[in-house]
C-alpha cells in the first residue's frame, strides 16, 4: 500500500504512515507494520514491526514485535534497534 525503508529483519511493507506534518493522539493499535515520521502521544501497540523516523516524535506507551527509532523510548517485545547518530545498538 504504502512504500517503505527496508531494514533488515523487519517488515518489507509499511501499512500505516503518520507523515511529518502530522500529530495524533490516542491509542493506535495494528497488525501491520507502522511508521511514524510525525508527532504521536498516547499507546501505540502492534503485533508487527514499528518504525519512528528521524522527524518522528513519539511519546507514548510502545508495545511491537520489532522496532527501529531515532529517538524514542520504547519497549519490544522482540527486539528493540536504537539509532544513536546512525549507529545500530541491539537490545534482546
Amino acid at each position: 500500500m504504502f512504500g517503505s525503508k527496508k531494514t533488515a529483519g523487519f517488515s518489507d511493507q509499511v501499512e500505516s504512515i503518520i507523515g511529518q506534518n502530522t500529530s495524533v493522539k490516542g491509542s493506535l493499535t495494528s497488525s501491520g507494520a507502522l511508521r511514524i515520521d510525525g508527532q504521536f502521544e498516547g499507546d501505540v501497540t502492534t503485533t508487527a514491526d514499528l518504525i519512528v523516523g528521524e522527524t518522528g516524535v513519539v511519546t507514548a506507551q510502545v508495545a511491537a514485535r520489532n522496532a527501529v527509532v531515532a529517538a524514542a523510548q520504547i519497549t519490544a517485545s522482540h527486539r528493540l534497534v536504537e539509532f544513536v547518530r546512525g549507529v545500530g545498538r541491539f537490545n534482546k
